[in-house]
């Protein structure tokens, strides 16, 4: 008997507290605005980009040699590849819809090369390269 006194008064408690706040919030209107995220302007004007020519004499410039060991369309797959060496990572989708399976970088090219042929044939070097230049 003793729960179904308690149950009751929580019931009541409970229908109260949610009048009060119905009330307060003239209905639901406003109700869970504590919830939203401050809305942030973002700048979205064009960044205009100076295509470089890869060569290695660039000023402020970092070579990236990336040993792939697989591209696939999906993407499960490339995860498998990945997961069968160590420090693998999948770099980005390419336009095209390939996932690239990178074995391991290199900042130069001749560690990159040799890489690739321990590896065997179907293993290939990727160059990339980031600038700081203003």
């Amino acid at each position: 008997m003793k729960k179904r006194k308690w149950l009751l008064l929580l019931f009541v408690v409970t229908i109260i507290v949610s009048i009060f706040i119905f009330i307060k919030y003239e209905g639901y209107n406003g109700m869970f605005d504590f919830l939203k995220t401050d809305q942030i302007e973002v700048d979205t004007t064009e960044v205009q980009f100076e295509v470089l020519p890869m060569t290695e004499s660039l000023p402020d410039t970092v070579f990236i040699y990336r040993v792939i060991i697989g591209s696939f369309k999906d993407y499960n797959n490339a995860v498998e590849c990945s997961k069968e060496y160590d420090f693998s990572d999948i770099l980005p989708i390419t336009e095209d819809g390939w996932y690239r399976v990178s074995k391991d970088y290199y900042f130069n090219k001749e560690d990159a090369d040799q890489d690739r042929n321990e590896m065997g044939e179907d293993v290939w070097v990727l160059k990339k390269y980031f600038s700081f230049v203003d």
